[in-house]
């Protein structure tokens, strides 16, 4: 599986699918969906407290990454994860970054004051 990655043209196609879950909005989008199943866009603007505008974004942008899946019913847009597989890599994302949490800020670096 690693192996694929030495190639350029699949190691871009991951990386593409990674950029699609960069930002807070798209990964918090995508956790509930894991954890919840389908929903419909406003109850995931109520739940996760986002503007309607910042979460069709996101969607947009999830969706055009593959990630997520949109099914119209009526008047309503139903939102699913694509993976099932993405809640093991947001797993192992998360306990990557553990020792971030753990680790104090580095101190700011104070401007040389010119004289």
């Amino acid at each position: 599986m690693l192996q694929g990655l030495l190639q350029p043209a699949r190691a871009a196609d991951l990386v593409a699918g990674l950029k699609g879950l960069a930002h807070p909005n798209r990964l918090r989008l995508v956790a509930y969906l894991l954890l919840h199943g389908e929903q419909k866009v406003g109850d995931l603007v109520r739940e996760l407290q986002l503007p309607q505008a910042a979460a069709s974004q996101a969607l947009a942008t999830l969706r055009r990454a593959g990630q997520v899946q949109v099914r119209k019913q009526g008047g309503f847009r139903y939102y699913s994860a694509v993976h099932a597989d993405l809640q093991l890599l947001l797993t192992c994302l998360a306990r990557c970054c553990e020792h971030r949490q753990q680790e104090p800020s580095p101190t700011p670096r104070r401007r040389r004051q010119r004289g």
